[in-house]
C-alpha cells in the first residue's frame, strides 16, 4: 500500500509493506522508517545499525543509506517529506 500527496511546498508519501533489498542511494527528502518486523542491518553513511523491531530510522536529505534484511520476516512503515 502507497499513499502520496502535496500539500504547499511539502510532498508526503507513506508506504507500507515489504521493503526489496535495495543499493546505496539518498533522497533530497527526509524518510522516516518503522521497523515492525524481521532482523535487518541499516547503512548510513560509513555507519551501519543493528535493527530490530520497534526501532525508529530518520535518514535526512542526501544522506547515503540502505538497509540489508537478515531474514525473510520483514514488514516496515516508510514516509518521506519533501
Amino acid at each position: 500500500m502507497s499513499i502520496s500527496f502535496r500539500h504547499n511546498d511539502y510532498m508526503y508519501s507513506y508506504s507500507k509493506g515489504i521493503v526489496p533489498e535495495l543499493r546505496m542511494h539518498m533522497h533530497n527528502y527526509y524518510e522516516f522508517l518503522y521497523f515492525k518486523k524481521g532482523n535487518a542491518v541499516y547503512h548510513v553513511e560509513n555507519t551501519v545499525y543493528s535493527v530490530k523491531e520497534g526501532d525508529l530510522f530518520i535518514t535526512r536529505p542526501d544522506e547515503l543509506h540502505t538497509i540489508s534484511f537478515l531474514s525473510d520476516l520483514r514488514k516496515t512503515y516508510n514516509t518521506n517529506i519533501r
